[in-house]
């Protein structure tokens, strides 16, 4: 489920991303701020902002279970190859 949400959020980020893309001039297109309405770029910039803050917050998240006492074999062999 972990991977699944971090799977969802990468994909909100990068189509956020693609389409704030049109409000930079770059040489391959002219900028066009114009795409979307206001109260649109509103909710993508909202969508893009919360995906980056929930992907740090599963960062995070993913590195205090690794501390957990019940899952410190697996700790100790991601980083030594071998169990404990």
């Amino acid at each position: 489920l972990y991977h699944w949400a971090i799977a969802f959020i990468m994909l909100t980020l990068l189509i956020t991303g693609a389409i704030m893309l049109a409000k930079i001039d770059t040489p391959l297109w002219n900028r066009d701020p114009s795409v979307l309405s206001d109260n649109a770029w509103g909710v993508i910039y909202v969508f893009h902002g919360a995906a980056s803050y929930l992907l740090i917050f599963f960062f995070i998240l993913h590195i205090y279970f690794s501390f957990l006492p019940e899952h410190r074999d697996l700790l100790h062999s991601m980083l030594r190859g071998n169990k404990k």
